[in-house]
């Protein structure tokens, strides 16, 4: 199993408006191929920073996937007008 953890920085005094696009994005995010759960949840220091954590059946499940389907596109498409930057994205291996 796979652990993702996305950073996210909200456009400054948007996070409300970033986290409806999130409930909006979700279900395509369960819709994917590997999808097992996730969280996700604002920052308490710093209210523009959010933290989606997403478990994998397999990293490749996210990699290729989910972000080489025309899903991502759409997922991309609801956050990105609403996020500063580019999110920090790492993968964890856990035990089965």
């Amino acid at each position: 199993m796979a652990l993702q953890v996305v950073l996210f920085r909200a456009r400054k005094g948007e996070s409300h408006k970033f986290a409806r696009a999130m409930e909006q994005a979700l279900p395509i995010l369960r819709a994917a191929e590997g999808y097992r759960d996730h969280r996700f949840a604002p920052g308490i220091d710093e209210p523009d920073a959010h933290v989606l954590l997403v478990w994998w059946r397999a990293v490749d499940d996210h990699v290729i996937g989910f972000r080489q389907s025309a899903r991502y596109g759409d997922w991309r498409a609801l956050l990105d007008g609403h996020i500063y930057g580019e999110p920090y994205v790492r993968h964890f291996s856990l035990p089965a």
